[in-house]
């Protein structure tokens, strides 16, 4: 009878025991995803204004170039190249920078200056370390389960 209370008991608190690691890992692993989703935000606000501010120095040049020139009473000789200069300075830099072109080129960009140092063996010896040990616990956890 002891012995079966004993086993109950065992059993619960392996279960119990169980549940706190996977919710605990579960947080770890969505904190890390919430991390990297804020540090990917910033750093595509980052580009974004960067680019914009890049835009609104070529609308400026434009516009001195516009200026300079006396494009606004036109010769028909640079008739070409004030249009062009209109052109320039019309442009709008908020359309121009979307989110979407720079998600995806901050996005490559990661990837590539991640794995690019790494060789063949240093990207082998992660997934071991990572995803062996992470089996190796579940499978466990199972075994205790049973």
């Amino acid at each position: 009878m002891k012995q079966e209370k004993h086993e109950v008991r065992a059993r619960v608190l392996s279960s119990y025991w169980s549940f706190a690691v996977r919710v605990l890992s579960i947080l770890i692993i969505l904190m890390i995803v919430a991390y990297l989703i804020y540090i990917l935000w910033t750093d595509i606000e980052a580009k974004t204004r960067t680019k914009q501010e890049e835009i609104l120095f070529e609308i400026e040049k434009c516009r001195t170039d516009y200026k300079t020139n006396k494009c606004d009473n036109r010769v028909t000789e640079i008739e070409e190249y004030c249009t062009e200069k209109q052109k320039c300075m019309n442009r709008d830099p908020y359309r121009e920078t979307s989110k979407t072109v720079q998600t995806s080129k901050l996005f490559a960009e990661s990837i590539n200056s991640l794995f690019e140092p790494m060789s063949l063996k240093t990207i082998c010896c992660l997934i071991t370390f990572v995803f062996l040990p992470l089996c190796a616990i579940l499978c466990c956890f199972r075994s205790v389960k049973k």
